[in-house]
């Protein structure tokens, strides 16, 4: 399955960073494999649109779908979320789940390990029906299944079934170093060539005290390279595409405009800062930058020369310059950040091709 791709992202099934996988070029998609942890879509009356706009996304690829688990019910429950909570159900070895991966073209299955880990050969039976390969997605939360799981894929060919260790989000990340390298261990001892994903999130999550604009490690390198460093495996690099867990609350939050590019090692934030402006009445008053003002700041800093030539850059530039298709929301604003990420960590082994690519931007 690893034969081409060069990059597994973790992509939570959100309309941020959907829109940001859509957005790259076809390319770069290439060089892809992603994980899709699979809910709703938002306000969508089935679960059919959920994955309508995954396979719009990837365009024809390969991608894996795993289940967001600890996703909530709907209130009052509404029949995406009926479909949806039919996949979770470990009834006959999760067989709704299997019979709707075998329906999606390109869909890969991943091992369900909520249920009767008993019936784990009989999940893998249904796996190898639909015949495109499978994963095993190990967190910190199942790790303790780790025997399970590798007993029952121990006989499956490394070409057709590998291992995502993930190791969640933890700005920290490095915190879980050990834990990785020792789930990665576990299966190359079994299987030398099978393909393990390391990956994992350290994004942050408050940016209350950046005045204007800082920058942030990606520490899921520094995870990567440990593991790698540490263990001659087939291992391949994953993250959740510069993205932080889920959140399930519906508060409205007050957000202050942000825009945040990508490069190969950190990621730079802008962040909108309190200027001197002109109320309706004329009157001088301190209020926030807009997306306007901060892309324009950005765009004048010295990262701007390393940002690749797609979506995300042109975004920008579009904000900076208020014309359409410009950053009005946080929604966007994110979309950007993981569009112009998983381009830069897709070509992080050939950054000369980074500005290289075959699609033309079109407004």
């Amino acid at each position: 399955m690893f034969e081409v791709a060069q990059y597994a992202p973790l992509i939570h099934t959100r309309i941020s960073e959907v829109r940001g996988l859509r957005e790259l070029p076809d390319s770069t998609k290439d060089l892809i494999l992603p994980l899709f942890v699979l809910r709703p879509w938002p306000r969508a009356k089935t679960l059919k649109v959920a994955f309508e706009r995954i396979t719009e996304a990837i365009g024809g690829r390969q991608f894996a779908v795993d289940l967001e688990c600890e996703f909530p019910k709907a209130e009052p429950e509404n029949d995406a979320q009926i479909e949806f909570d039919e996949l979770r159900n470990p009834h006959n070895s999760f067989a709704a789940y299997y019979k709707k991966i075998d329906q999606i073209e390109g869909a890969i299955p991943v091992l369900q390990l909520t249920g009767d880990l008993a019936e784990l050969p009989a999940q893998l039976d249904q796996m190898q029906k639909i015949g495109r390969g499978g994963f095993a997605r190990i967190t910190r939360k199942n790790f303790q299944y780790i025997e399970q799981v590798a007993a029952a894929v121990s006989n499956l060919p490394p070409d057709q079934f590998s291992i995502f260790v993930d190791a969640g989000w933890q700005r920290d990340i490095l915190q879980q170093s050990a834990w990785a390298l020792s789930m990665a261990q576990h299966f190359f001892d079994q299987s030398p060539d099978r393909a393990i994903v390391v990956c994992g999130s350290s994004f942050p999550i408050d940016f209350a005290k950046i005045n204007g604009s800082s920058t942030f490690s990606i520490n899921e390198r520094l995870l990567f390279n440990h593991v790698r460093n540490n263990l001659n495996a087939n291992l391949v690099y994953g993250d959740w595409a510069s993205t932080r867990p889920p959140s399930y609350d519906d508060a409205i939050r007050r957000t202050v405009p942000r825009v945040d590019i990508a490069q190969s090692t950190e990621w730079p934030v802008y962040r909108a800062q309190k200027v001197e402006k002109l109320d309706q009445n004329d009157e001088p008053i301190l209020a926030w930058e807009s997306y306007q003002e901060v892309a324009e700041r950005l765009i004048s800093s010295h990262y701007w020369g390393n940002v690749p030539p797609i979506w995300g850059r042109y975004t920008i530039e579009c904000t900076a310059n208020d014309l359409s298709n410009s950053i009005k929301s946080p929604m966007v604003a994110a979309a950007v950040r993981v569009n112009l990420h998983m381009h830069v960590q897709a070509h992080f082994n050939t950054p000369e091709l980074l500005g290289h690519t075959d699609d033309r931007y079109v407004d």
